[in-house]
């Protein structure tokens, strides 16, 4: 049984709404075996400063079909 993945239209469409809800994404982790499902995971970091120091957030967004 192949994993089941997304068309690009379908791909090009899940990687907008995640920018539009998150923003732009620095990286995309691929998964390279998948049994059944194929996951990408879109990290984004975010840099904030608290108190006298920045802090760096970082969000994982799951992708998969």
């Amino acid at each position: 049984m192949l994993p089941e993945v997304y068309s690009e239209e379908e791909m090009k469409a899940v990687e907008e709404h995640i920018e539009m809800c998150f923003g732009a994404f620095e990286t995309v982790l691929h998964e390279v075996v998948s049994p059944d499902i194929h996951v990408d995971v879109c990290a984004k970091s975010t840099c904030r400063w608290r108190t006298s120091r920045p802090t760096t957030t970082w969000t994982f967004i799951c992708a998969g079909a």
